[in-house]
């Protein structure tokens, strides 16, 4: 895609990509996540917006909100908070992606992922969630 050729220029085009993942088409607004989370730590300023999302009205918007968060290295801890909400999300496919989330920062966050995780298990019915939480805890803090 043309636009990665100015990674180095990421203040060019990532408060156009924050409006473009806010508005419009599904499809745009998917592959403006989809770039921001492919800049990694550069797109850090679309944190915010990314989080604001995970509380979109679309299914797909909010996984893939989630998701993106998750690319940050070091991930700030201030995603741990927008993931506990989302752990508790109404659809299934949000929880999932969440805990996929939730295993890529557990290097970083071992005590507060296995924590969240264990408070989220306490009281999740649904059993494939269930055992997507259990997996990631078995391997939260583990070296990949």
């Amino acid at each position: 895609m043309g636009v990665m050729r100015f990674r180095s220029k990421v203040d060019l085009f990532l408060e156009p990509l924050s409006e473009s993942m806010k508005e419009g088409d599904l499809d745009n607004r998917l592959l403006a996540i989809g770039i921001v989370r492919g800049l990694g730590q550069r797109g850090l300023k679309s944190m915010p917006t990314l989080e604001a999302l995970t509380e979109d009205p679309n299914v797909r918007i909010r996984i893939a909100a989630v998701s993106a968060l998750a690319t940050f290295r070091p991930p700030p801890e201030e995603v741990l908070e927008k993931l506990s909400r989302t752990l508790k999300d109404s659809d299934n496919g949000v929880k999932m992606a969440t805990v996929g989330a939730l295993r890529q920062i557990g290097f970083t966050y071992p005590g507060k992922v296995t924590e969240l995780l264990q408070s989220a298990l306490q009281v999740e019915k649904n059993e494939q969630a269930r055992r997507s939480m259990a997996s990631a805890l078995a391997s939260v803090g583990k070296a990949k």
